[in-house]
């Protein structure tokens, strides 16, 4: 997987994602993609209307097909830091 980060440009909102343009070529942003927040996700038509853009990690190139791309990787993963909030043995509650 690359983790080069792109510069994506909201071309139309699809029912499974963003359809967008960057350097020159078009990629799809799949909704479990678009955050690692289930509220963003849930109000993603809102956070990225057509012609706004953002930054977007290119996930699978193929010359044949769109190119897939997360936003979500493009921003800090919140489990690189669950071991500075969370430490072995402590006991929580919660609904799972």
């Amino acid at each position: 997987m690359s983790t080069k980060k792109v510069k994506i440009t909201i071309e139309k909102q699809l029912p499974y994602g963003l359809l967008v343009s960057f350097e020159g070529r078009r990629g799809l942003v799949r909704l479990r993609e678009i955050s690692w927040d289930p509220e963003e996700r849930r109000k993603w038509q809102n956070l990225f209307p057509q012609g706004s853009q953002t930054l977007a990690c290119i996930v699978k190139e193929d010359a044949s097909d769109l190119t897939e791309l997360s936003i979500r990787l493009a921003k800090r993963d919140p489990w690189s830091s669950i071991g500075s909030t969370y430490r072995a043995g402590m006991v929580l509650s919660g609904v799972v």
